[in-house]
């Protein structure tokens, strides 16, 4: 875990065009949050395992080749060293069936990535200020 006045956040998204726009969000707002990103929720699994890294949040896309979201935030929740670590989908589903499915699974919250870019920072500062309160975020 982190620094009290740091988070650490791992994203597990395939789409680098997503990870970079997650990191340059997390720059405008002036977080201090350190972002880690894995290409695949195997890759993602293999980094936490190793102790790597030690996430406060971990945002997961739903929509990965090889292991998806789902499977990997099964696996997560069966991990007795991972199955605390607050996990957030972070995907292009807005399915009523896929949110349900993730809550059953274990996330803690779903964010539908936005169309817009610029729609993206709003839902970041809420998700912040909901979860993690005392986190200083700059708008």
């Amino acid at each position: 875990m982190s620094l009290p006045n740091n988070l650490i956040c791992l994203l597990i998204d395939d789409d680098e065009d997503d990870q970079e726009l997650f990191a340059l969000t997390l720059e405008d707002l002036h977080a201090p949050i350190t972002l880690h990103t894995a290409n695949s929720g195997f890759e993602g699994l293999l980094q936490l395992q190793s102790q790597e890294i030690k996430p406060d949040y971990i945002f997961l896309d739903l929509n990965m080749p090889r292991m998806g979201g789902k499977e990997c935030l099964k696996l997560l929740k069966e991990d007795n060293d991972l199955k605390n670590i607050p996990v957030v989908i972070f995907t292009t589903s807005d399915e009523l069936q896929d949110i349900d499915e993730a809550i059953e699974l274990g996330a803690l919250d779903f964010i539908t990535k936005p169309a817009l870019t610029s729609e993206l920072t709003p839902l970041l500062q809420d998700f912040f200020h909901r979860h993690h309160p005392h986190l200083i975020l700059k708008p």
